[in-house]
């Protein structure tokens, strides 16, 4: 994902062309276009490398690091998307943005108290309520063990509507999965069961 804010306009600058339809996008025209975008953003001129708009392709391409954006070339020459409704923006907050987005709402909250803390605490707390919204919309797995004095009893009234055997082990207890939403009241309903239900997995 963008490591910092020049990588984030170039990715967002590259997304909004690409979403458009009614132009043809070479390796020059994106080049072009971001360089543009980076030199109203810096006040500066800012010329990019064919190089660096070729890194930004591949990492927005990339599913573990990246967007994982159905960027694709034809006619040897011109980018487009192969699904013509996608866009970044429209994507999921991921677990790594979302480590940092946490992380400097630590910081900013730590100069509470402080006369300019002011200027960001409306901000703060959308992003907080952001992140909530976001946790609470995000299906998580999560792989329980439970023992075998229970088993029976979790098999006839399931946790969850989610709820599948994934293994039924030697020592007689079963490994289940389950796909949920808020994992942490889900976590709270497994505190009934003591150590009869063990969490491998989330």
């Amino acid at each position: 994902m963008a490591q910092n804010k020049n990588s984030l306009i170039r990715f967002k600058t590259i997304d909004k062309c690409l979403q458009n339809k009614n132009a043809t996008w070479s390796l020059d025209d994106l080049i072009n276009e971001c360089s543009k975008a980076l030199s109203i953003a810096e006040g500066k001129e800012v010329i990019i490398s064919k190089r660096s708009i070729q890194l930004d392709i591949q990492m927005m391409r990339s599913s573990e690091n990246g967007y994982n954006a159905p960027i694709e070339v034809y006619e040897r020459k011109y980018y487009r998307y192969t699904d013509e409704n996608f866009s970044i923006t429209k994507l999921p907050i991921t677990t790594h943005d979302k480590k940092l987005i946490l992380a400097c709402l630590d910081v900013i909250a730590q100069y509470e108290g402080f006369t300019y803390y002011s200027q960001f605490e409306n901000g703060l707390k959308i992003l907080q309520v952001g992140i909530q919204e976001e946790k609470a919309n995000v299906t998580e797995k999560v792989v329980l063990e439970v023992d075998k004095s229970i088993k029976s009893k979790v098999l006839k009234k399931p946790l969850h509507k989610s709820q599948k055997v994934k293994q039924e082990k030697k020592n007689g207890n079963v490994i289940l999965q389950f796909k949920v939403k808020n994992i942490s009241k889900f976590k709270k309903k497994l505190v009934q069961f003591g150590k009869g239900v063990k969490v491998v997995s989330t």
